[in-house]
């Protein structure tokens, strides 16, 4: 009761719950939102699942998609059972409506199960994020020889599979255009 202080006079008390009926509101909004992202993502999902050939929609979802199958299975049935969940407002309680053993508490349920594309992502971004803030902080010339020669030395392993990613791309005759071009020497 901080924020009303001593106050007795409850009229005083409508501006803390204005604000609070407002952010609510605002919550569910953003919540039904996620929900019909998610019903448009299974749409989209189920047809480009119609649409590829026998055996090549796993290795779709690997290639292009920022998560796992699991997930595109979960946004596909939210599509499929849109019906079911039009008046849910969130994702949690749709999965235990539509998927089978959702709610059986062996296994918490989540939006997104990270694949290896995107946590080589995300780290990547905190990565480079980092070293931005600290080089923002020190800047390279005030580093000593040793400092640079032992990081240096640390991300060697990170060029080396760059190195391998690279010759194997090069290897690959389904590339796009855009790729060939940038990369063209």
């Amino acid at each position: 009761m901080a924020i009303l202080g001593e106050a007795r006079d409850k009229a005083l008390w409508v501006g803390p719950v204005d604000e609070i009926v407002l952010l609510h509101h605002d919550i569910l909004g953003h919540a039904r939102q996620s929900l019909d992202n998610a019903i448009r993502i299974g749409e989209i999902l189920s047809q480009v699942k119609g649409a590829v050939k026998h055996g090549e929609w796993l290795p779709w979802i690997k290639e292009f998609a920022p998560f796992s199958i699991k997930t595109a299975e979960r946004y596909m049935a939210c599509f499929e059972n849109k019906e079911k969940i039009a008046n849910l407002t969130n994702l949690t309680d749709a999965y235990i409506l539509v998927l089978p053993n959702a709610s059986n508490g062996a296994e918490p349920q989540q939006l997104h199960e990270p694949n290896f594309h995107s946590q080589a992502v995300r780290l990547e971004q905190n990565l480079v994020g980092l070293f931005t803030h600290y080089l923002q902080r020190r800047p390279l010339k005030s580093w000593r020889t040793e400092e640079i020669y032992d990081l240096l030395s640390s991300l060697k392993p990170l060029s080396e599979v760059v190195t391998q990613l690279e010759s194997e791309l090069g290897t690959r005759n389904d590339l796009p255009a855009s790729y060939r071009s940038q990369n063209a020497n």
